[in-house]
C-alpha cells in the first residue's frame, strides 16, 4: 500500500491534527513521472486530484515509479545485443527485443543512425572481417584479382574477357594470396611482438622483401605461363629467367614503400586488404607498361 506524502510543516502541526498534503505538488510530480513512464496515456487521462481521490493518484504515482524502474533494469536474457536508441522512436522508452519498425527507421534500412548504404556495407564488412578473418581475406583477394585482370584485359585490347584466364587469376588470389598474406602478417607480428617503432618496421619490411616478395613474383610468373597460358614448361622456364630480374627489381623499387606504410599505420586485420588492393593497381600498371612497350616495338 502506498504511503501518503508528508510535508514538513514550518509553522507547527495542523490544528485538526491531519496530514498536510500539497495537492498541486503531487500532481506536478505525477506529470513528471508520466513523461518517462510506459503508461503515460493511462495517467494523462486522469483528472486533477481531489481530497476523495488523493489515494488513487498516489497509487498511480507508485505505478509510474515502478514502470520507470522496470525500464531502467530491463530483462536482457532474450536480447543478444543491447539495442541503441532509435531517433525515429525516441519518445518510446520501452526496450524490446524486436527491431524497430517505425517508417523512418525502415526507410533508413534498420539503422538508427541514418547511415548511408556504403557506410553500412563497410560496417558489415568489418564485422565479417572480425568474425571470419581468413575467409573474408580470401574472398577479398580473389575479387580484387578478378578486377585487376578484367581491367588489364580491356587495356590490352581484348574485345571480350577471357573467362578462363579471369577465373584462374581469381583462384590464385583466393587460394594463395589471401591465406599467404593472412598468416605471413600474423607471423611477422608474432616475431616482432606487435611493435611499431621505426627500427622494428624497418626489420619487417626488410624481412618481407627478401623472403616473400621474390617467392611471390617467381610463383606468379610460373603460374601465369604454365597454367594460364598453357605454355610448355621449358619455354616457361626460359621466359622466367629473362623476365624475373626486371620484375623483381621493379618490385623492390615500389613495394618497400607500401610495406612501410602498411606495417606502420594500418591495423593488422586490414594489412592483407590494403596489400591486395595495391596489388590490383600494380597489376593494372604493369599491363599498361607492357602494352606501351609492345606498341613502341611494333
Amino acid at each position: 500500500m502506498c504511503q501518503p506524502i508528508r510535508r514538513k510543516s514550518t509553522g507547527g502541526a495542523s490544528p485538526s491534527g491531519r496530514i498536510l498534503v500539497n495537492k498541486s505538488r503531487v500532481w506536478h510530480l505525477l506529470e513528471e513521472r508520466a513523461k518517462t513512464a510506459q503508461s503515460r496515456a493511462e495517467i494523462a487521462e486522469l483528472s486533477p486530484p481531489s481530497s476523495s481521490s488523493l489515494f488513487y493518484f498516489l497509487h498511480a504515482l507508485s505505478i509510474s515509479k515502478h514502470r520507470k524502474d522496470q525500464w531502467r533494469k530491463p530483462d536482457l536474457k532474450n536480447i543478444a545485443i543491447a539495442p541503441r536508441a532509435c531517433k525515429a522512436c525516441s519518445g518510446n522508452r520501452q526496450i524490446e527485443a524486436a527491431p524497430c519498425k517505425t517508417p523512418a527507421a525502415m526507410a533508413g534500412g534498420g539503422g538508427g543512425d541514418g547511415d548511408s548504404l556504403p557506410r553500412r556495407a563497410w560496417k558489415q564488412y568489418l564485422l565479417q572481417l572480425q568474425l571470419h578473418p581468413l575467409r573474408t581475406k580470401m574472398i577479398t583477394a580473389g575479387c580484387l584479382a578478378g578486377v585487376s585482370d578484367s581491367v588489364a584485359q580491356k587495356l590490352s585490347g581484348y574485345q571480350t574477357i577471357e573467362k578462363r584466364r579471369l577465373l584462374l587469376k581469381m583462384m590464385l588470389g583466393f587460394a594463395y594470396g589471401g591465406p599467404f598474406g593472412h598468416f605471413m602478417h600474423k607471423l611477422l607480428d608474432y616475431i616482432f611482438k606487435g611493435k611499431k617503432d621505426t627500427k622494428t618496421v624497418a626489420k619487417k619490411v626488410l624481412l618481407e622483401q627478401i623472403t616473400s616478395s621474390p617467392w611471390n613474383n617467381l610463383l606468379f610468373l610460373f603460374y601465369y605461363g604454365y597454367v594460364v597460358e598453357k605454355r610448355p614448361f621449358k619455354e616457361v622456364k626460359t621466359r622466367v629467367r629473362k623476365q624475373y630480374p626486371s620484375v623483381q627489381l621493379s618490385a623492390w623499387m615500389f613495394w618497400p614503400v607500401v610495406g612501410w606504410i602498411n606495417h606502420q599505420y594500418v591495423p593488422l586485420q586490414l594489412r592483407v586488404i590494403v596489400h591486395s588492393f595495391v596489388a590490383c593497381c600494380w597489376g593494372i600498371f604493369l599491363n599498361l607498361r607492357a602494352r606501351a612497350t609492345s606498341l613502341k616495338q611494333s
